[in-house]
């Protein structure tokens, strides 16, 4: 019976050695792969927040994507380009999410869809909107404990609208 030689035993080590690095690299080359989709799936559809002073924070909602918080029943045109989505939380416990959108709309249309809007919903409009004011004009409704504040504003030949809604505690 032949018995390994001292050499024969340390390339089998040096053999199981590489074998186990070779796994070990496997492992962290997972890992990190599993961590980066995590990461881009986080960029993607989570929602970001950071400190903007005072106690108060500002929620990103992910690109294309509407803040969880802001009323969907504010949103007058459907099917337009989101362009942003974030929610203000005041240091006093209040909330105001904000929805900007890129109108397919003209301008005077969405003065008129904003306005037959408020009024449908109940809303008392006590500063009202109108096509004269071209190219930035704004509406202020409030309803109840809540307040809504709509911008219409047309630049660079699009026409922009930015929705900011709060309920008071």
């Amino acid at each position: 019976m032949d018995f390994p030689t001292e050499e024969t035993t340390k390339n089998i080590a040096a053999e199981r050695g590489r074998g186990a690095l070779v796994k070990i690299a496997i492992f962290v080359v997972v890992l990190l792969v599993c961590a980066g989709l995590y990461a881009l799936y986080l960029w993607k559809y989570g929602e970001k927040t950071e400190e903007i002073g005072n106690g108060n924070t500002k929620t990103v909602a992910a690109s294309g994507k509407v803040i969880s918080d802001f009323p969907k029943e504010l949103i007058i045109e459907k099917g337009a380009d989101l362009a942003d989505s974030y929610s203000i939380h005041y240091s006093d416990k209040a909330n105001q999410p904000v929805l900007g959108y890129v109108s397919k709309e003209s301008f005077s249309k969405n003065v008129e869809m904003v306005a037959e809007y408020l009024f449908n919903a109940g809303w008392e409009v006590r500063r009202a909107g109108s096509a004269s004011e071209y190219p930035v004009t704004m509406f202020y409704g409030y309803r109840d404990s809540e307040e809504v504040n709509v911008a219409i504003f047309e630049e660079e030949g699009k026409v922009n609208v930015s929705i900011a809604y709060l309920k008071h505690n």
